[in-house]
């Protein structure tokens, strides 16, 4: 099992911060990428995947410093690197609202304080939502959301999310057409989790 949580997608940050800490012991979050990778050789004779190597390289960043939370490139990279996504440190791809809600959800037994949050990332946020057309934000990206004034103010109020037939969506209709968006982030994030199961891990390298 432990191979399978090295080399497949879908593990959440937690697990390798858990196996790291237990083999490697709390230390190893100070130390450079490739001395983990040597340990782990040495006890296990494995070594990370990519996407692994990036998930945990962006929990050390995650723990040790606050460049989630200031920093755009430090943000995007961690939710890229937690949605098993190709990490491009010299590129601003801008994250969608699913991803970083799935990020958000990972990262919260980890001590995440969206309080934390400064200007760059919640401008950051904006921009990514603003994208795809959200009005009212999900609940994690709620720290981000403007200050509506009436009347969108009243309208944000009702939007829930709702599964609505892609075939039938009536786009005249704002409450439905905001709630079938919210409905597909919470599922994104809903499926990711559920890929955790251990029985799916061999099939998701």
């Amino acid at each position: 099992m432990i191979k399978e949580i090295f080399t497949a997608k879908h593990v959440v940050p937690q697990i390798y911060k858990a196996v790291l800490d237990e083999h490697l012991g709390p230390n190893w979050i100070t130390w450079e990428p490739e001395t983990c990778w040597v340990e782990l050789d040495r006890i296990f004779n494995i070594r990370p995947s990519e996407n692994v190597a990036n998930k945990i390289n962006a929990l050390k960043v995650f723990l040790t410093t606050k460049a989630f939370y200031q920093d755009a490139t430090a943000f995007e990279n961690i939710v890229l690197a937690v949605n098993d996504l190709f990490v491009d440190p010299q590129t601003l791809q801008v994250c969608s609202p699913e991803e970083m809600v799935y990020a958000l959800k990972v990262l919260q037994p980890l001590g995440l304080n969206p309080k934390e949050f400064g200007k760059e990332i919640v401008a950051y946020v904006q921009v990514a939502c603003k994208q795809v057309g959200l009005l009212r934000f999900p609940e994690e990206l709620k720290f981000a959301e403007p200050a509506y004034v009436a009347p969108l103010s009243e309208i944000a109020k009702t939007i829930k999310p709702v599964y609505v037939d892609p075939d039938k969506i009536d786009y005249t209709n704002i409450e439905q057409v905001q709630g079938s968006k919210l409905y597909i982030i919470q599922m994104y994030a809903a499926e990711k989790f559920a890929r955790m199961d251990i029985k799916n891990l061999e099939q998701s390298k």
